[in-house]
């Protein structure tokens, strides 16, 4: 939803060119909310896996090749293995990156070379300096200059509402008693990629009530239906505390419908999802709460709003937290939001628009509680790795052992090979054999013998592949790969 401001403008500033976007399958159902002009291309293949699937890479190179672009754009700062088969496959073009023109760091092994690409060959052009914790909008603003050849301005993104879509919605609201910017979209859950960036749902519920409570606006929890178990918690809890709040859950390919019930609400209340983000292409008001992972990275554009966030030492972490729970979240504290947002809601109703990021700082003993769980936490991380090493020791030496039997024992079947071949060879010609039959002979025993070194080769190399331990066997390794071929 972010770059629907920068498709815009790449529209506006090529109105008699042919734009495409490409974007993984499901993402396409938002093609009727950006400019009808656009074309959509998807694909199937995962870009976040190593593991390729079964959509063949190549045929999708060909699929690319065959349209023979002018220009690619790689409006991704984070790049993956997928961008460069993109731009290893439409070489012809010009292909101007984001950040950097260096390969993804995480390409499937052998990718390349099965696609029939020189690894070593650029696959970006030119690469438009960014920095990555930069907002995103702000890196296509860069982008967007880069192409002009100018500093250009651009627009925050803005989505359509087609006349079904607004049927649907009427419907929808008709149904749940709810009318148009009267109720609070409330959307606790959207982290199914990373689900520790959630904001707690009991404090999402107190929320609610006191919100319905003290303004008279009621929420309308909204979900995908494998968030079900979240929204009718949030609800339960926010039930029992007085407040009568709907909720909506939407099945796949409904994303433009929930889009457009963030659209219709008197403001958004949530963690960092695609709502916020449609919420604020709608123009209204946000609250959301952030952790730190990719902060600040993907703030709403939004005209109004509160956004909450608790700045810690680890921010940027790009979720791969070390503690496995997201004190970045759970530090917003219910009782210091609270009076914000009671003063952000006057504002709204006082017609009176402003967007700030207020920042709270962790309570003392909330923070040493948290460290020490931590701690605790990394020590037995610490421990279980150790045991998995001393297992993966214990392997090791094992397969050391049986290495050492099988060498023993394959040299002494070696030298009784040589010696029945020098027997068999001798006999042979001290009775005065057919020269041919013994040249045979001797072909058949070089050839057990040679099956022998094979056989005993791919056994031992499999075992040393099967627990992954080669150090300390290369002379080993080298004999039964010479012999394996």
């Amino acid at each position: 939803m972010l770059v629907e401001g920068f498709v815009s403008a790449v529209l506006d500033m090529a109105p008699e060119a042919s734009v495409t976007l490409l974007v993984r399958k499901g993402y396409d159902q938002l093609a009727q909310m950006f400019p009808g002009r656009l074309q959509w291309s998807t694909t199937s293949i995962n870009p976040f896996s190593q593991v390729l699937g079964p959509d063949d890479p190549a045929v999708f190179v060909k699929s690319l090749q065959e349209k023979a672009y002018d220009l690619v754009l790689f409006t991704a700062n984070s790049r993956t293995w997928l961008d460069d088969v993109v731009g290893a496959a439409t070489a012809s073009a010009h292909r101007v990156a984001m950040g950097t023109v260096d390969p993804a760091p995480d390409r499937p092994d052998g990718l390349m070379d099965r696609l029939g690409i020189d690894p070593s060959f650029p696959v970006y052009d030119v690469a438009v300096e960014v920095k990555e914790t930069t907002p995103e909008t702000e890196k296509y603003r860069l982008l967007l200059g880069h192409l002009a050849g100018k500093p250009m301005p651009l627009r925050s993104p803005q989505l359509l509402v087609s006349g079904e879509l607004e049927n649907s919605a009427a419907r929808v609201l008709a149904e749940l008693g709810l009318g148009q910017e009267e109720y609070l979209l409330c959307a606790p859950a959207g982290t199914a990629n990373v689900s520790i960036k959630a904001w707690p749902q009991a404090r999402f519920a107190a929320l609610i009530a006191r919100i319905e409570k003290v303004f008279g606006i009621p929420a309308l929890i909204a979900g995908h239906e494998q968030e079900r178990s979240v929204v009718e918690n949030v609800r339960r809890l926010a039930e029992q505390s007085g407040a009568h709040p709907k909720a909506w859950l939407g099945r796949d390919g409904e994303m433009p419908h929930a889009a457009v019930l963030a659209g219709k609400s008197f403001a958004y209340l949530g963690n960092d999802t695609g709502l916020m983000h449609a919420a604020a292409a709608f123009n209204r008001p946000v609250i959301a709460f952030f952790g730190g992972g990719h902060w600040p990275r993907f703030l709403p554009v939004a005209r109004t709003g509160r956004v909450f966030v608790t700045p810690m030492p680890c921010f940027y972490c790009k979720w791969e937290c070390v503690f496995n729970e997201a004190l970045c979240v759970r530090g917003i504290c219910l009782e210091e939001v609270t009076p914000e947002i009671d003063d952000f809601l006057q504002e709204l109703r006082d017609g009176v628009q402003s967007f700030r990021v207020v920042e709270h700082k962790v309570p003392a003993a909330d923070l040493r509680d948290f460290f020490e769980r931590a701690v605790r936490s990394l020590d037995k991380q610490k421990k279980d790795l150790q045991a998995e090493r001393r297992s993966f020791l214990d392997q090791s030496a094992e397969l050391i052992r049986l290495l050492a039997e099988s060498e023993k024992d394959r040299s002494n079947r070696l030298e009784q090979i040589a010696e029945l071949t020098k027997l068999l060879l001798e006999s042979e010609k001290d009775r005065g054999g057919d020269p041919a039959q013994i040249m045979e002979l001797t072909k058949l025993v070089d050839a057990a013998q040679d099956v022998f070194f094979k056989i005993e080769a791919s056994r031992i190399y499999r075992l040393a592949r099967t627990i992954g331990c080669f150090d300390g066997l290369d002379h080993v390794i080298s004999n039964f790969r010479n012999h394996a071929g």
